[in-house]
């Protein structure tokens, strides 16, 4: 069975392909270095049983999204199913409004901000 971790970035799980952009100073890097606003998904048509998405769409521009996902849909098996995980923003934002020294930014921006820019 392929289950597959987009955005692996400090969740790396043992088992699964954990791609992502970068490796992550103190974490397990990547099995896969992937770009999810310029590379397909490196995996055949109907061949991934899970795929988990944390933070993921948080960091892919919206003119990217619709391109990710169909590629999702496309190596996603028949049977097979997707976890999307996202930021509260509404309530990480505010926190972070109140008390810009916590480390709630890191909930809205990612731990390494954006490689791709604004």
């Amino acid at each position: 069975m392929i289950q597959v971790n987009l955005s692996a970035g400090s969740d790396y799980r043992p088992g699964w392909y954990n791609l992502d952009i970068v490796a992550w100073p103190g974490y397990q890097p990547p099995d896969i270095y992937w770009d999810g606003e310029r590379d397909p998904v490196p995996f055949e048509d109907d061949s991934v049983e899970e795929f988990y998405l944390g933070y993921t769409l948080l960091h892919i521009r919206p003119a990217y999204r619709g391109k990710l996902l169909a590629e999702v849909l496309r190596a996603l098996s028949p049977t097979g199913f997707v976890t999307f995980r996202e930021v509260a923003m509404d309530s990480v934002m505010m926190e972070w409004l109140i008390e810009p020294s916590q480390r709630t930014s890191e909930l809205i921006w990612g731990e390494l901000g954006s490689v791709h820019g604004p």
